[in-house]
């Protein structure tokens, strides 16, 4: 087991198909990856994408929305989370997997894991040791351009409708009508 850490400021700003190009490239360089866990979504802007785009980026199924798995004979049993049901999906490896928060219970590490961490040996990457290009990764490799953020204002609009069932009716679908929503 090894721990890897990929640093390179041409990484930044990246949005999240740049990310999970990146992201394909250091496991595949790790040569024989059986299962890439990803939490469910990203914690700067809430997106889902970075999951299920590294599994195409490695061509390898993946499971979305994990809330329990086995891995047992080659394969895995998850059991996804779907609103207010579960459902239970069966695939082989290699698999990618997205997993909702609280999918396990962290144990606390003693002082003796803690010091035996420490003398392991961290593999610190960049761009160039990955054979990423400039082009492929961070801001130049990513197609999302931001051109404003803003919170959108609201605005209400209240309009009481009187008369016979009839007459409501054909004037709340002239009202929808006049503002394109039907």
């Amino acid at each position: 087991m090894q721990a890897v850490l990929v640093c390179d400021r041409v990484c930044t700003g990246a949005d999240t198909m740049a990310t999970a190009f990146a992201l394909a490239t250091v496991i595949k360089k790790l040569d024989d990856v059986q299962l890439v866990l990803c939490g469910k979504e990203t914690a700067d802007s809430g997106t889902q994408h970075v999951g299920p785009q590294l599994a195409h980026y490695l061509g390898i199924p993946q499971i979305t929305y994990i809330v329990g798995l086995v891995v047992e004979g080659g394969k895995i049993r998850a059991k996804r989370q779907l609103k207010d049901e579960y459902e239970t999906v069966e695939a082989g490896l290699p698999a990618l997997l997205t997993v909702v928060k609280g999918i396990n219970e962290p144990r606390m590490p003693t002082y003796l894991n803690i010091y035996e961490a420490s003398k392991k040996d961290t593999h610190k990457w960049c761009a160039e040791d990955l054979g990423l290009k400039e082009d492929e990764v961070g801001i130049q490799g990513s197609p999302t351009r931001i051109i404003k953020v803003f919170a959108p204002e609201a605005k209400r609009e209240c309009k009481m409708l009187r008369g016979s069932i009839e007459d409501i009716s054909i004037s709340l679908v002239n009202d929808l009508k006049s503002k394109e929503l039907v």
